[in-house]
């Protein structure tokens, strides 16, 4: 803890743009060599998530940085390398040190910035330890924001980490996220319908309707990596992400769900503009629908509110 706060207290003030300008040094990490040999002491340690710098991005325990073969072009395969290394010690995350969740060792969610083109990837190990080849093909010339979604075996828990890939016109959009709760892709009719308003840190039961172009349930879902549908949400910010996946029992084999129904279970951990993403299989095709959805702030606890009397009679909450 102590390393932790000297750390944290070198930090220069923030920049204009609003995000930390930190020491390259900070960013790999720095780590008492007496604690070194601790099992698990990288996870262990969980400062506040740290912003990007310079290509490099970290939950407070795992670094990610991106690398491509040139500035992104609409049109034009990328090829890129991930490189995951544990903050405090510098050293790679190595693919034996993940665990499968859902049929691969590791999920990399890719939409541009504004979020009109998405990409659902599974990075492979190279020769160099800690790092992970992808290839993907941009759709838009905008540049990218790709999260990483892994699990450690130590500790079994998520790790999401973005990081940019920039294009060749070098450019920020901000994304413009319309709200809609009807999608069509493939020939099939997708709704969304949810009892409860989005809401930042709190659960909602989201369920998702399948049918047809002739307006029939659709009940031949085929698994894809050990679920009948992937849902991934993308906050407009490009700041946060929300990964789930049905309710209810998981594939048994090739199985298909025999429901036209999909129940997600939904818990933003932001507010505002966020575009989802749904993927389903059928008929051994892939298949993505888009739904822009608002989420609101998080609810006010009443039990937290104290009204005082204003000193002209009206009533104030503090």
């Amino acid at each position: 803890p102590g390393l932790a706060a000297g750390a944290f207290a070198s930090l220069p003030h923030l920049a204009s743009c609003g995000a930390a300008i930190m020491p390259a040094a900070f960013t790999l990490g720095i780590e008492n060599p007496n604690q070194r040999s601790q099992a698990g002491f990288e996870e262990r340690m969980h400062p506040s998530p740290l912003p990007e710098h310079n290509g490099k991005y970290t939950d407070g325990s795992i670094v990610a940085a991106i690398t491509t073969n040139g500035p992104l072009v609409a049109g034009q395969p990328v090829q890129a390398k991930l490189k995951l290394s544990h903050r405090l010690s510098g050293r790679p995350v190595t693919i034996d040190e993940l665990s499968v969740n859902y049929t691969q060792k590791m999920h990399l969610f890719v939409a541009d910035q504004s979020l009109k083109d998405y990409h659902h990837i599974h990075p492979t190990p190279t020769a160099n330890p800690g790092e992970y080849a992808f290839s993907f093909t941009p759709r838009t010339p905008n540049s990218y924001n790709a999260w990483t979604d892994i699990k450690l075996v130590r500790d079994d828990k998520t790790h999401r980490l973005k990081a940019t890939m920039h294009s060749a016109l070098s450019r920020n959009v901000r994304a413009f996220v319309p709200n809609n709760s009807k999608s069509f892709k493939d020939g099939m009719e997708f709704d969304w319908n949810a009892p409860d308003r989005l809401r930042k840190d709190t659960a909602t039961i989201v369920e998702v309707t399948i049918r047809d172009a002739n307006g029939m349930p659709v009940t031949d879902l085929q698994p894809v990596m050990g679920a009948y549908a992937h849902l991934v949400g993308f906050s407009a910010d490009g700041k946060s992400l929300v990964h789930t996946h049905p309710m209810g029992a998981e594939p048994q084999g090739d199985n298909p769900s025999g429901s036209s129904r999909l129940r997600f279970h939904v818990e933003p951990d932001f507010n505002g503009p966020a575009q989802f993403y749904l993927q389903v299989k059928r008929g051994g095709q892939d298949s993505y629908a888009s739904f822009g959805q608002q989420v609101s702030p998080p609810a006010v606890n009443a039990s937290r509110l104290h009204v005082r009397h204003a000193a002209h009679g009206s009533h104030a909450i503090t």
